[in-house]
């Protein structure tokens, strides 16, 4: 007979009876714990005790915010990995060291290229989290758009001589998950990363 008091059993179930106290605090240590987990191991090699474990709670806390590991690693995708990528401003293009600082960023951590890498092997395994990635990508690729409008505003550029912003954004976010998520042997440098940013928002790497 199964043990009622196991995780394998308490799941949704758990999440409505179970006391919520301390829940913003150990929310957060959760989702810290596990990106590092995600990070450092991936998405498939992680587990809910090893989260729990590096995230200072018990199993019982986890399953009073999340049903499951899926649950948690698309909790992680809106509100944090989203942010950081969505984080180049109109600001930004029109300044190359911002720029570079800002790509650096993201694809500099450790623990943003390992997130990303574990999101990637969710992403291939799961028919629901493949449409929240495809439904995010369009959001993110839409941010880009309005900041690419906007540095062109400000810096005056004739928009008939260089990509629509869509299109621009589009490379851009296609280009900067690949160096997130991928080896990135051979691939140009961040610096020249950024530079080719610049060069699709405003038609020149130099202005």
């Amino acid at each position: 007979m199964p043990n009622p008091n196991s995780p394998s059993v308490r799941g949704p179930e758990r999440r409505k009876t179970a006391p919520r106290r301390d829940t913003a605090s150990s929310l957060e240590r959760l989702l810290d714990g596990a990106l590092k987990v995600f990070a450092e191991r991936g998405y498939h090699a992680a587990n809910i005790h090893e989260i729990c474990t590096r995230s200072s709670v018990g199993i019982g806390t986890f399953y009073a915010h999340f049903d499951d590991k899926k649950e948690l690693i698309r909790r992680l995708m809106t509100e944090r990995a989203v942010a950081l990528l969505g984080a180049i401003t109109s600001d930004d293009l029109l300044d190359p060291p911002s720029l570079s600082r800002r790509v650096k960023t993201y694809l500099d951590d450790p623990m943003a290229v390992g997130f990303w890498a574990a999101w990637r092997e969710a992403t291939l395994a799961d028919e629901d989290l493949r449409r929240i990635d495809a439904r995010l990508r369009i959001d993110l690729v839409k941010k880009m758009a309005t900041s690419i409008r906007g540095a062109r505003l400000k810096a005056h550029t004739d928009r008939r001589s260089v990509l629509d912003p869509m299109e621009a954004a589009w490379v851009t976010f296609a280009a900067t998950r690949i160096l997130a998520s991928h080896d990135r042997r051979g691939a140009p440098s961040l610096d020249a990363a950024a530079r080719i940013i610049r060069h699709l928002a405003l038609g020149s790497a130099e202005d």
